[in-house]
């Protein structure tokens, strides 16, 4: 993933891909970030965020910053790799060492800064937004966010609603949800930026009981 905006997140890969070539058959994603690490009480906490949506192609020119500011080894590998093909390693490791020396030496290339032909961005627009948290040996605790324009995509089951300050385990209305919603994005992104009142109020807010 490269950026946050206001109503989805942007990711660019390869075209030539067989992920491309999935997303252009259905072009209905998930995204998922997971985090384990060890908790103060030498246990293992595990997070995790998942995001369901649609996803759209857009032209680079909406977003020339992204592939401006990758790192010189993802400019590197999006001009001499193929994704999802077989590849001669010394062939490869050859083309690659021999443009890096002439980057270190001589500067990069204006060429290598824009993106390739094959290259694609991709914006994926939530429809469902899953925060899960898991303790040790306590049960997981989930919280999922849908958005009110897609009533049909609420399942029957699982899932119940509950009204500003009727909220269930410390969800306390709209203040604490939305710690909730800035919280779980700031993990994802690094950022609360486009989290507003106005905009978690377009989302519907349901607590997962085990």
């Amino acid at each position: 993933m490269r950026k946050l905006v206001d109503d989805g997140f942007i990711f660019m890969t390869d075209k030539r891909s067989k992920k491309s070539f999935d997303i252009e058959l259905c072009p209905r994603v998930a995204l998922t970030f997971l985090w384990m690490y060890a908790s103060d009480s030498q246990g293992i906490d595990a997070q995790q965020v998942r995001v369901e949506g649609t996803i759209t192609e857009l032209p680079f020119q909406q977003h020339p910053e992204i592939f401006e500011n990758e790192p010189l080894f993802c400019m590197l590998r999006a001009n001499i790799c193929r994704q999802g093909e077989y590849v001669e390693w010394s062939e490869l490791k050859e083309a690659h060492d021999k443009i890096y020396k002439q980057c270190v030496e001589e500067g990069i290339p204006d060429k290598l800064k824009e993106p390739p032909n094959h290259y694609v961005l991709y914006k994926v627009e939530p429809e469902m937004m899953d925060f899960y948290l898991a303790t040790n040996s306590t049960i997981g605790d989930r919280v999922v966010f849908r958005r009110t324009d897609q009533p049909h995509l609420i399942p029957d089951r699982a899932l119940k609603t509950h009204s500003s300050g009727d909220e269930p385990n410390g969800h306390d209305g709209i203040d604490d949800l939305e710690r909730t919603f800035k919280n779980g994005l700031k993990i994802v992104t690094g950022t609360e930026q486009g989290v507003t009142e106005k905009a978690l109020k377009e989302w519907c807010h349901y607590h997962v009981y085990a």
